[in-house]
């Protein structure tokens, strides 16, 4: 058993590298710390951002920064904010993005409501 067949395979290594850096991130930063990859979903396979909807050359986790809750795979500009700087079309999508996601925990908090009342 030679010291590779011990190794984890090397996009598993990059994987726990990226997550690890971004809790760091998250620490540093005083905000709740984002998922690991493997607990979200797939990147798109047809390689568009899933707020602006551009081509994206490397995803991004984005995540919120309060509860650290999985929002989607993102560009570098729709990650950081840089952009939307000038694109009123950009801030548009982006602002849609947010609310979906805001949309969708509150039907994730009403589901884990009713089921927590459901057990008593």
């Amino acid at each position: 058993m030679g010291i590779f067949s011990v190794l984890p395979p090397l996009e598993s290594r990059r994987r726990a590298g990226r997550d690890h850096a971004r809790r760091w991130q998250a620490d540093r930063d005083g905000h709740a710390q984002p998922p690991r990859e493997e607990e979200c979903p797939p990147r798109p396979e047809d390689g568009l951002c899933q707020c602006c909807g551009e081509p994206v050359k490397a995803f991004h986790l984005d995540h919120c920064h309060d509860i650290g809750a999985f929002r989607g795979w993102v560009c570098h500009g729709c990650n950081t904010g840089t952009g939307i700087k000038d694109n009123v079309e950009r801030l548009k999508k982006r602002v849609a993005f947010l609310e979906a996601h805001e949309k969708k925990m509150e039907r994730v908090a009403l589901i884990k409501a009713v089921h927590a009342g459901n057990k008593e």
